[in-house]
């Protein structure tokens, strides 16, 4: 719903100020992604040898492809707080099975519709205005031009 650049809360789990962050030294515990790090290790250093004077091309590349990793990183961390989040409260204010699942699928749909939160919102505002006035929403009486 919102932009990515207004979304904080992946970087506000680091409580600590440590250089590294939490999420990254959970996830580097795994023993498969040790063992994966060794092998990009040594394919690197491979690689490195191959390249030669090239090397700094490389290094480019690897540079660019990180920040890549790192942005993709967080919008995933982001997303799934976000949805999360309004999963909890949906949760919390439905009181019928039938109530969450009609809550759950306009949260869903509002964060995947890419519109800013206060537009989503806006959205659902009118519809449920709309439900609850028995009057057909402003935007679907406009006669057509």
């Amino acid at each position: 719903m919102a932009s990515l650049k207004t979304r904080r809360a992946y970087t506000l789990v680091d409580h600590f100020g440590q250089e590294r962050h939490p999420v990254d030294d959970l996830v580097q515990r795994d023993p498969r992604q040790r063992a994966l790090r060794e092998r990009i290790r040594r394919a690197s250093r491979k690689l490195d040898r191959a390249l030669g004077p090239r090397r700094d091309d490389w290094l480019d590349l690897e540079s660019k492809l990180a920040e890549l990793a790192a942005w993709r990183e967080e919008a995933f961390f982001e997303i799934g707080h976000e949805h999360g989040f309004a999963a909890g409260r949906a949760e919390d204010m439905a009181s019928t099975p039938a109530a969450r699942s009609l809550a759950a699928a306009l949260r869903d749909h509002a964060i995947q519709s890419g519109l800013p939160r206060e537009t989503a919102l806006g959205a659902l505002l009118e519809a449920a205005w709309a439900l609850a006035t028995k009057r057909t929403p402003r935007t679907a009486r406009r006669s057509p031009r």
